[in-house]
C-alpha cells in the first residue's frame, strides 16, 4: 500500500463530488477517502438533481456515483453526469454491474466500474488516484491537441499567405515582363518614327537644294527640327529613369515662386496649344509662397502633366491649372499625407480620362492607359508619369490621379512647405 504522503500529494486538491442516495454509506465512502488521501475534499449528493448546484460551482475533479439512482437511467446517467461535468473524471459503482455493462460504460468515458462488496478504503483511494491521474493525462493530451491544431491552423494561415504573397508576386512579374515587352515594341516605334523623318527629310533637302523654293526647304528643316526634338524628349525619358534608378539624381533646390515655374510652361508649350486651338486657366487660390524645389525637375513634372492634357484633350477645350494650399483644398484622399500649409498642384484637362482601376498603375514604368491604347494616340514610352512620381516624391510629396467634373483627368500633386518658409 502506497504511504499517506505520496497519496496526499498525488491527489492534492482534488474535488470529489459523491453522489449516493444512501447517507450513511456516503459517510463511510467519505471516511474511507480521507483517510487514505489528503488535501481532497468530497462534496456528497443524494441525487443527480442535488449534485447539479455542485457542478455549477466548477473545477470538479472526479465524480464518484451509484449507477442506480432513483429517477435515474443507469444507461442515461453517465451522459447527463458528462453534460453537467465535462471534465471531471467519472467512476460509477454498483451491487451488480454485467461485464457488457461495464464494457459499454467505459467505451462511453466512465473511467473505472466498481462493485459495492469490493469497495474498501484502500480500493478507492487507487481508483481515485489513476482516475484523477487519467482525467490529468487526457486532459493534457486535449491541451496538446489543442495546442497542436491551432499550431496547424497558424501554419495554414502563413502557408496560404505566403502562397497569396508568391501568386501576388508572380503575377506582378507577369505584368513587369509584358509592360517591359510593350515598352520595348513602343520605343522602337518612337524612336524609329523621328529617324526616319529626320533622314527623309534630310535625304529631299540634300536632293532639291538647289531646286526647291526657300519654303519647301523652310518645311523640311522644320519637319526635322520637329523630329529631332521629339526624339531628344524620348532620350531624356529614358536616361532620366536611367538616371533615377542608379539613385544618382540629386536635387538642385533653390527657393521659387510657382506662378513664375507655371507661366513659364505655359510658355513653352504655347506653340501646340496654339495648333488645337485650346487655352489655360491658370488658377492661384492663395498669395504665393516661395518653395524650396528643384526648379529643373518640378519643371518637367509640370511640363509632362500639361503635354498630356494637351495630347488628350480635344481641340478648342481648356486646361485649368490650380495652384493652392491644401487647407483651402477640397479633402484630399485619406492615403495621401500633407500638412495644410502644402502646396496642391492640379493639372485637370476635359480629355479622355483615366480608367478608375488604372489610376495606380499609371504611374508605374512602362505602364500606358487602356484608352491611350485603344485610342489613336501616340502610344509614347509609358515612363512620363513614372518620372513625375519619381521626382515629387523625391521632394517629400505625393501625386495621384483623379477624374475631373468633365470626364477628364485630374493629375494632382503636392509639394511640401516647411512653415519658415515664409511667403
Amino acid at each position: 500500500m502506497e504511504s499517506a504522503e505520496h497519496t496526499s500529494t498525488a491527489a492534492s486538491s482534488a474535488k470529489i463530488v459523491l453522489i449516493e442516495p444512501d447517507n450513511a454509506l456516503a459517510d463511510a465512502i467519505t471516511r474511507d477517502l480521507h483517510s487514505q488521501m489528503n488535501g481532497i475534499h468530497v462534496a456528497h449528493a443524494a441525487s443527480l438533481a442535488a449534485a447539479e448546484a455542485l457542478f455549477q460551482q466548477g473545477n470538479i475533479d472526479l465524480v464518484l456515483a451509484e449507477l442506480h439512482l432513483p429517477h435515474s437511467q443507469p444507461d442515461a446517467l453517465l451522459t447527463d453526469m458528462q453534460a453537467h461535468a465535462p471534465f471531471a473524471a467519472i467512476v460509477v459503482y454498483s451491487d451488480d454491474i454485467p461485464p457488457p455493462q461495464a464494457l459499454r460504460l467505459m467505451q462511453q468515458g466512465a473511467q473505472d466500474c466498481l462493485i459495492k462488496e469490493t469497495l474498501n478504503a484502500e480500493m478507492l483511494a487507487r481508483v481515485v488516484r489513476y482516475s484523477l491521474e487519467r482525467a490529468r493525462l487526457l486532459a493534457e493530451a486535449r491541451q496538446m491537441q489543442h495546442q497542436l491544431d491551432r499550431v496547424r491552423m497558424e501554419l495554414n494561415a502563413k502557408v496560404q499567405e505566403r502562397t497569396q504573397d508568391l501568386a501576388s508576386a508572380l503575377e506582378m512579374m507577369r505584368r513587369a515582363v509584358l509592360a517591359k515587352d510593350e515598352f520595348y515594341t513602343n520605343i522602337t516605334h518612337e524612336l524609329r518614327t523621328p529617324l526616319h523623318a529626320i533622314i527623309n527629310f534630310s535625304r529631299f533637302g540634300m536632293n532639291k537644294y538647289d531646286s526647291a523654293p526657300p519654303e519647301k526647304l523652310h518645311d523640311y528643316f522644320e519637319a526635322i527640327h520637329r523630329s529631332g526634338r521629339r526624339l531628344l524628349l524620348l532620350v531624356n525619358d529614358i536616361l532620366d529613369l536611367s538616371k533615377m534608378n542608379t539613385d544618382h539624381a540629386e536635387l538642385e533646390r533653390t527657393r521659387c515662386h510657382m506662378e513664375a515655374l507655371i507661366e513659364q510652361v505655359v510658355f513653352d508649350l504655347s506653340a501646340i496649344l496654339e495648333v488645337k486651338e485650346m487655352g489655360t486657366d491658370v488658377q492661384y487660390e492663395h498669395s504665393q509662397r516661395h518653395l524650396l524645389i528643384d526648379q529643373g525637375q518640378i519643371y518637367r513634372v509640370l511640363q509632362n502633366l500639361l503635354s498630356n492634357a494637351i495630347k488628350f484633350s480635344p481641340e478648342k477645350s481648356d486646361i485649368i491649372i490650380r495652384v493652392e494650399p491644401v487647407s483651402m483644398a477640397a479633402p484630399l484622399p485619406e492615403r495621401i499625407a500633407a500638412k495644410p500649409q502644402d502646396m496642391l498642384i492640379s493639372v485637370i484637362d476635359a480629355g479622355i480620362g483615366i480608367p478608375k482601376n488604372e489610376r495606380e498603375t499609371v504611374f508605374d514604368e512602362f505602364v500606358q492607359s487602356s484608352k491611350v491604347k485603344s485610342g489613336t494616340f501616340s502610344r509614347g514610352t509609358g515612363l512620363g508619369l513614372s518620372i513625375c512620381r519619381r521626382i515629387v516624391q523625391a521632394h517629400g510629396g505625393n501625386i495621384w490621379a483623379e477624374e475631373a467634373q468633365s470626364g477628364g483627368a485630374n493629375v494632382r500633386f503636392v509639394l511640401p512647405v516647411n512653415e519658415h518658409e515664409g511667403e
